[in-house]
């Protein structure tokens, strides 16, 4: 069906069209019309009619929006219809629908990602959505990625945000932009197409350096960036960043300088419905005054038809807040792989509490560890273990140590309501135990050799033959009586 909307500004006209459908008996009764665009985020449509008419479309129907003869300035599909009865009688229906975009909101699966990049991700999903894709940076390389509590949506902000850009679905192609925008220009005068307008300029984001630092979980090495620009209020530092490496906290840094300067002039204003505008446009403001006109790119519009005001479009430039930081999470997961290639005591853990993902390699937190020192007890294959994920998904992550869980120790070495007794087992048997209660230290070799340690005395038992040597030393045996027995 397609539907006209009537008294329209003669900017331009717009028509509705649902596919498969028609609006027999709702001629006529199109109250409102609203599309938003916002950069990074899925276009909504909400088409609002009031009238005794059959309900025109269905969830999942085809919704276009666009100009007679002229460009597209909605296409999606019907996520929602809602019948509302109104004081007096009156019935209104209200049609919302979101731009393919919002598909990839419902897709989200647990799933590891290596080599993960921005080039790759986006093609692969816009590959999904049968669209095309146009992206003007160079791949920046994860080497282990893992989309963990993520639609495939979250994931594609996330990795577009941490390298400096912003996305729109527009005529068929993804674009991802920087902070200038597709380069188109619009100009709009006030007291012409320009109805409503307010500019700001705001000292508080503003800044001429950002330097972030971080740490690499899965090399545990730190990592840092700077941007700098000219001009600005000061330097502003971001810490206990997660990044691959320097690179990548560089352009963390540049894509938060680049949303401080954004916020630091802005403008909104309301002119006649102009379909030219959208996010990721530049508009040049004039006949302000004061020093205000310039030119700005535009984050967000909103094409509003209403009775009282016709046709009319807002826009404004304030960039979109940013991410909230992750949260780092603390999961349980089971050992699957001790050998590793770089023989650097890590170990791979498979988080059933995530999917059943599988880790990189992770580090292990050891007891005093350091240059040529320390335990070195690594957790073994079927252990498991509490894993500490500092971006809050499996891309890294540091094994924090073992779980006895459900089983429970082998020996607690509590009495009497204390813990008396430390204990350190091999699965082979082999053993050290520390018992301040019996005064007792315990060295068995699981075999039945032992090393004991009592107030009483030293008692050395081998089941296997036992040497005494000191090549080139002397051996000095000394007490008040020396036993030899055959046994």
């Amino acid at each position: 069906m397609t539907a006209p909307m009537p008294a329209l500004r003669p900017t331009a006209a717009l028509r509705v069209r649902l596919g498969g459908q028609t609006l027999e008996g709702w001629e006529g009764a199109v109250h409102a019309l609203w599309v938003v665009q916002r950069l990074s985020l899925p276009a909504a449509c909400e088409l609002v009619l009031r009238g005794p008419g059959p309900l025109p479309a269905q969830p999942g129907d085809p919704l276009v929006v666009d100009t007679v003869g002229g460009p597209t300035v909605f296409s999606g599909e019907v996520s929602a219809v809602g019948v509302e009865f109104l004081a007096g009688g009156a019935r209104e229906v209200r049609i919302r629908a979101y731009d393919p975009l919002q598909r990839l909101r419902r897709s989200q699966t647990a799933q590891v990602r290596a080599g993960l990049n921005l080039h790759g991700l986006a093609e692969e999903l816009a590959a999904g959505l049968g669209v095309a894709v146009q992206l003007d940076v160079p791949a920046l390389t994860r080497t282990w990625g893992a989309q963990v509590r993520q639609s495939d949506f979250d994931l594609l902000r996330l990795l577009s945000e941490r390298s400096g850009r912003a996305f729109r679905l527009r005529d068929g192609q993804l674009d991802f932009l920087g902070p200038a925008g597709d380069g188109s220009q619009v100009t709009l005068r006030l007291g012409q197409a320009l109805l409503e307008v307010r500019v700001e300029r705001n000292a508080d984001p503003a800044c001429a350096s950002v330097e972030v630092r971080g740490w690499n979980a899965l090399t545990v090495q730190a990592v840092q960036g700077r941007a700098e620009a000219p001009g600005g209020g000061g330097a502003r530092q971001v810490v206990g960043v997660q990044a691959e490496n320097d690179e990548e906290a560089r352009w963390l840094a540049q894509a938060e300088l680049d949303r401080r300067s954004g916020a630091a002039r802005t403008c909104w204003g309301v002119s006649g419905g102009d379909v030219r505008l959208v996010p990721g446009s530049g508009v040049r403001l004039e006949g302000l005054g004061d020093g205000l006109d310039g030119d700005f790119v535009l984050t967000e519009v909103t094409h509003r038809i209403e009775a009282a005001t016709g046709f009319v479009t807002e826009f404004s430039s304030a960039p979109l807040p940013p991410l909230s930081p992750p949260v780092p999470v603390a999961t349980f997961g089971m050992v699957t792989h001790v050998d590793d290639p770089q023989a650097l005591g890590r170990v791979r853990v498979t988080l059933p509490a995530q999917g059943d993902l599988e880790s990189d390699w992770l580090h292990v937190l050891s007891l005093a560890a350091g240059a040529d020192k320390g335990l070195m007890a690594l957790p073994d294959v079927g252990d498991t273990v509490l894993v500490l994920l500092p971006a809050g998904d499996g891309s890294s992550g540091v094994v924090l140590g073992g779980l006895y869980g459900a089983p429970g120790m082998p020996d607690s070495g509590v009495e009497g309501g204390a813990t008396r007794r430390y204990t350190l087992r091999t699965a082979a048997g082999q053993q050290v135990v520390l018992d301040a209660a019996a005064g007792v230290l315990r060295l068995e070799d699981g075999q039945g050799s032992v090393v004991e340690l009592t107030p009483e005395g030293l008692h050395i038992h081998a089941q296997t033959r036992l040497v005494l040597e000191a090549p080139g030393q002397e051996v000095l045996i000394r007490g008040q009586r020396i036993n030899f027995e055959r046994a």
